[in-house]
């Protein structure tokens, strides 16, 4: 996991050439992002982006299970505090 993520802190890094030179221009109705060009290689771009979207969905699938369950598991608490009356009591004291 270390090694993913120097990976992904490289790609991300603000200095990291220049952020590509990819300025990201967000456009909120197409939910679409166009970036800016990079001066070495408009490929190298692409190959960055492409890369870091997929380390990206790779991290997302690893932890998705360890978070499912720990959500599950926590619902699951609240409903049986709520059954018992309890959960009203446990949230003041918290």
């Amino acid at each position: 996991m270390a090694g993913i993520t120097i990976c992904i802190s490289e790609y991300a890094h603000p200095n990291y050439s220049g952020t590509f030179g990819a300025y990201a221009n967000p456009n909120h109705e197409t939910l679409e992002v166009v970036f800016g060009s990079y001066p070495r290689s408009e490929n190298t771009l692409r190959s960055h982006i492409e890369n870091t979207i997929i380390i990206s969905v790779s991290m997302l699938d690893n932890i998705q299970e360890n978070f499912e369950n720990t959500i599950n598991d926590a619902l699951d608490i609240c409903v049986e505090l709520h059954q018992s009356g309890k959960l009203k009591e446990q949230l003041i004291e918290t």
